[in-house]
């Protein structure tokens, strides 16, 4: 059994990736934006790929350099939903046959340095590649929504398993495609979004018929989301452990 999870918005409460770094420089979600659209009407290219090259001016305007050290500043005052932290660490069974994987158009650097990595298995995010003085160069991987369904079969084929054993965590629209492939395969798709059932987004998603639960961004013990989670793997129990 597998567990995928979309990062931002499903583990964290930010809707966006909240770099420091951005901050640091005098950006916000909504100002960063503003520079992604630019570049999307000027250069004619997809959203993903603006948000990169928005990325990269913004080093370049400020004279930092592009790299993991910078990107990854204050990481570890990164917020998570409430319980996360706690939910991974009860469910990391790493010799039961259950694994966890981030799959996330976020930057997979930078989520290889929060406190949640040590409980998965991998990160398939977009990524640059790096110079030999550790400068990112052009991108390796970008990771569209549509990209998410390959990233997924991906891990499917990695660990040999069905698709009916994949469980995929997303919080909205952008998890359109891999809900939908998780679930039209015979897998789980897993929605967690404020107001739960209540959401107009989960309205939405469950009008296509793509959407398996729905429950609160709540990772708690005690939680609607734990105890379900928890019933799914059940049959899983090994010996407790990191990766």
């Amino acid at each position: 059994m597998v567990f995928i999870y979309d990062f931002d918005g499903t583990l964290t409460p930010y809707a966006l990736p909240n770099y420091e770094i951005l901050a640091k420089c005098g950006y916000d979600g909504n100002s960063i934006m503003v520079e992604v659209k630019r570049i999307i009407n000027e250069q004619n290219v997809d959203l993903y790929t603006a948000y990169c090259i928005a990325f990269r001016e913004v080093f370049e305007k400020n004279e930092i350099v592009f790299n993991k050290d910078n990107l990854c500043l204050g990481v570890n005052d990164l917020k998570f939903n409430k319980g996360v932290l706690e939910y991974f660490n009860k469910l990391c069974y790493v010799n039961s046959g259950i694994k966890h994987y981030v799959v996330t158009s976020g930057f997979e650097d930078f989520i290889r340095e929060t406190k949640v990595y040590k409980c998965l298995y991998g990160v398939l995010g977009t990524c640059f590649y790096t110079t030999e003085d550790g400068k990112y160069g052009d991108i390796k991987r970008l990771m569209r929504n549509d990209r998410k369904v390959e990233a997924i079969e991906e891990i499917r084929s990695e660990n040999n398993v069905e698709l009916s054993d994949i469980i995929y965590f997303g919080d909205g629209l952008t998890d359109i495609d891999a809900f939908r492939y998780v679930h039209e395969n015979g897998g789980k798709s897993i929605l967690v979004c404020s107001g739960a059932k209540d959401n107009e987004v989960y309205q939405s998603l469950n009008s296509l018929g793509i959407i398996d639960e729905c429950f609160e961004l709540d990772y708690s013990v005690d939680s609607l989301l734990y105890h379900y989670v928890n019933n799914l793997t059940k049959d899983y129990e090994g010996t407790y452990g990191k990766r």
